[in-house]
């Protein structure tokens, strides 16, 4: 029973960070490469888990994984020391650095320990690699927090985390107006995207992450919670969306909210963050976003709806969705973003 839990949560989290942040702009993913040495350094931290190894050779090399959070999760915190005798499953970088994405991980002859679940499908489907992993019986990290007495099946009011491999999904190609196509060829992941300052991105894309996020009451409001970025939301539940008019624009922007049965409908905007997406999608404070959420029959997955008014970026409305599950016992960690872009 363990290891099927175990394997549901993996495909649960296996959105890997860098399908946010464009993988091949950085490293070389037309084919897999093994990376052996000896640990000089290690750093669990988010975004990204950073090990520094010292190959046989003398070079020094730099290991990005998962974040600190999910290798949490996985029961892998700490996984390796210096000193240790490592090898590394991945991409070397595109750019001529000594720089390495890894999916797993070996240690002492081990098995591969996949320490970056979403990277590891990729590998798969890309490459059809054959990891030679070992399924253990691993306690899946939690402990208590405050939401845990909502943690009911009949309340919205619990931690959620995002199902599904690919984010947020459209049913049909997104109708990009000529504006937003030719900023988005002009992106440069590079150099453009605020990521890789720890600069926390605003709405829509907050909620376009593979950590938990939560819902609680606050007064007479409701406060989304999520992990990533540790960023709030405010759903003013006796509010209008004309009184943004009167606001400054905000990252989340001015949310307003209510309840028809037993969905939530909150309709969104007045928000400063200038980026649809990762990709440099561009938005304005007019935007209004409409949003739904709503259980599924067994009241253990958060469906969530969106669709988005935003003439300059698209050539008509926008309709966006994805699922979240409930996951009992689940917590929500601080993210604390370090990154030092080289």
């Amino acid at each position: 029973m363990k290891k099927l839990l175990l394997t549901f949560f993996l495909l649960l989290i296996s959105n890997s960070n860098y399908s946010h942040h464009a993988t091949g702009s950085f490293f070389d993913m037309s084919k897999p490469v093994i990376l052996s040495g000896v640990m000089v350094e290690t750093r669990y931290i988010n975004p990204h888990v950073k090990f520094l190894i010292e190959t046989s050779d003398g070079e020094i090399w730099e290991i990005e994984s998962a974040p600190v959070n999910r290798l949490q999760r996985l029961g892998y915190d700490g996984i390796a020391q210096v000193g240790d005798s490592v090898s590394f499953i991945g991409v070397s970088s595109s750019l001529g650095r000594n720089d390495f994405l890894a999916a797993a991980m070996r240690k002492d002859g081990s098995a591969d320990m996949i320490i970056d679940p979403g990277f590891a499908n990729q590998m798969r489907r890309r490459f059809d690699y054959q990891f030679n992993e070992e399924v253990e019986d691993r306690n899946y990290q939690n402990a208590s927090n405050s939401y845990s007495e909502s943690n009911t099946v009949d309340s919205i009011f619990r931690i959620w985390t995002a199902g599904g491999a690919m984010g947020m999904s459209s049913p049909s190609p997104l109708p990009y107006s000529a504006l937003a196509i030719a900023a988005r060829e002009a992106w440069d992941p590079i150099i453009d995207d605020p990521a890789l300052d720890c600069i926390p991105p605003g709405m829509p894309v907050t909620v376009d992450t593979p950590f938990p996020m939560a819902f609680r009451e606050e007064g007479e409001n409701i406060i989304q919670q999520f992990e990533q970025w540790d960023a709030i939301r405010m759903f003013h539940m006796n509010g209008d969306l004309s009184d943004a008019d009167s606001l400054e624009p905000s990252l989340q922007g001015y949310s307003v909210g209510r309840w028809e049965e037993d969905m939530l409908l909150v309709e969104t905007t007045n928000i400063s963050w200038p980026y649809f997406d990762e990709y440099g999608t561009p938005q304005t404070e007019n935007m209004i976003i409409e949003e739904k959420f709503s259980f599924d029959q067994n009241n253990d997955t958060l469906k969530w709806e969106a669709t988005i008014n935003e003439p300059h970026a698209f050539d008509s409305p926008v309709t966006l969705a994805r699922d979240y599950q409930w996951i009992p016992g689940e917590e929500l960690k601080p993210y604390n973003c370090e990154f030092e872009r080289d």
